[in-house]
This record gives structure tokens, sequence and C-alpha cells, in this order.
């Protein structure tokens, strides 16, 4: 059950995640070219 009485960490409460932020392959950080191509795409029809 969830505790809403804690504050949060920005409110001085503890932090949920306490290992900091991965970083690697995971998310925005890896683009390949279809993305690219698909953004590409886009800016293209959209420009007029």
């Amino acid at each position: 059950m969830v505790n809403f009485r804690q504050k949060n960490a920005i409110g001085g409460g503890s932090p949920v995640a306490t290992d900091g932020i991965l970083v690697g392959m995971h998310g925005l950080s890896f683009i390949d070219e279809q993305e690219i191509n698909a953004v590409t795409k886009v800016l293209r029809v959209k420009t007029y």
C-alpha cells in the first residue's frame, strides 16, 4: 500500500531510485537509419 503522507524526494523525502540513471543503448540514445528516414520524410512533407 502506498503511503501518501510521506514526502517525495523533491520535498525532502527519500528518493525511490538510489542507483542513478543507467546510460547506454536505450531510449533516445540509439537512433538508427529507419528513424532518421522517418523524420526526414515528415520534414519534407511539412515543408511548404
